[in-house]
C-alpha cells in the first residue's frame, strides 16, 4: 500500500482538493463506515509496522556484543577520526590502556584522559575495548 492509500483509502488518480467540511451537518452511515475502516487500516499498519521492528531488532540484536565494564577497569580506546585518532595506515588502532574513572550507563564511560589529548573522556562502548596485560593473556 501506498502511504497515500493508507491515509486516504484510495490510490491518487487527481489532485486532492482540501476544503472544510460545513458544521451542523448530520452524520452519514457510510461516513461512520469510512472512518472506522480507516482506524483499522491504521491499526493493521502499526501493527505490522511493530512486527517488521521486533524482526529487525532480533536480527540486528544477534550481532550485539553485550560488553560491560566496572569503574576502575583499564580499556583500550579506538579514536574515531572525528575525535582526533590518527589517519595513517599504520598507526595503531586503539591507544593507551585507560583507566574508567565513571560509569554513565551501560552505553557510556568516562576515562581518565591526559591533559594533553584535549578530548572528552565521555566515550560509548562501542569504542572501548577490554585491555589485558602481558601477565594476564599468558594465564588466559
Amino acid at each position: 500500500m501506498s502511504l497515500f492509500a493508507v491515509v486516504y483509502r484510495r490510490t491518487p488518480a487527481t489532485t486532492l482538493d482540501l476544503i472544510k467540511l460545513p458544521t451542523g451537518l448530520k452524520k452519514s452511515e457510510a461516513a461512520d463506515l469510512f472512518a472506522q475502516s480507516h482506524v483499522d487500516t491504521i491499526s493493521q499498519v502499526k501493527h505490522k509496522l511493530e512486527q517488521a521492528t521486533a524482526r529487525y531488532k532480533l536480527v540486528a540484536d544477534r550481532h550485539r556484543r553485550g560488553k560491560t565494564y566496572q569503574v576502575g577497569d583499564l580499556v583500550m580506546v579506538y579514536l574515531r577520526k572525528e575525535r582526533g585518532g590518527s589517519q595513517r595506515k599504520l598507526d595503531p588502532r586503539k591507544i593507551d590502556p585507560f583507566k574508567i574513572i565513571w560509569k554513565i550507563n551501560d552505553n557510556a564511560y568516562v576515562l581518565d584522559l591526559p591533559e594533553h589529548m584535549r578530548i572528552s573522556g565521555t566515550f560509548n562502548v562501542a569504542d572501548l575495548y577490554p585491555y589485558y596485560s602481558d601477565d594476564q593473556s599468558e594465564t588466559a
